[in-house]
C-alpha cells in the first residue's frame, strides 16, 4: 500500500496515453479502432489503462525483434 499519500493512476486520458507512447492522439485513436490497444469508456470519456499501454509496447517490441531477425538472414 502506498503510504506517501499520492495516488498512482490506473489509467490515463487519450492525450496522456499518446504522449506516453510517443505517438499522436490521432494515431492512438486509429490503434483503438483497429483493436490494437485496449481502452475503457467511462461515460463519453475514453481512458487507457497503464497495463494496456505497457502490453501494447511489449507486443510491438516482440514484433520489431522478429522483423530484425528476419532481415538479418
Amino acid at each position: 500500500m502506498d503510504t506517501s499519500g499520492s495516488v498512482q493512476p490506473l489509467a490515463v486520458s487519450e492525450p496522456a496515453a499518446a504522449k506516453c507512447i510517443g505517438i499522436s492522439p490521432r494515431t492512438l485513436f486509429t490503434l483503438r479502432q483497429r483493436g490494437e490497444i485496449g481502452f475503457v469508456r467511462i461515460g463519453q470519456r475514453v481512458v487507457y489503462p497503464l497495463a494496456e499501454i505497457k502490453r501494447y509496447l511489449e507486443r510491438r517490441q516482440a514484433v520489431c525483434a522478429v522483423s530484425s531477425e528476419l532481415s538479418e538472414k
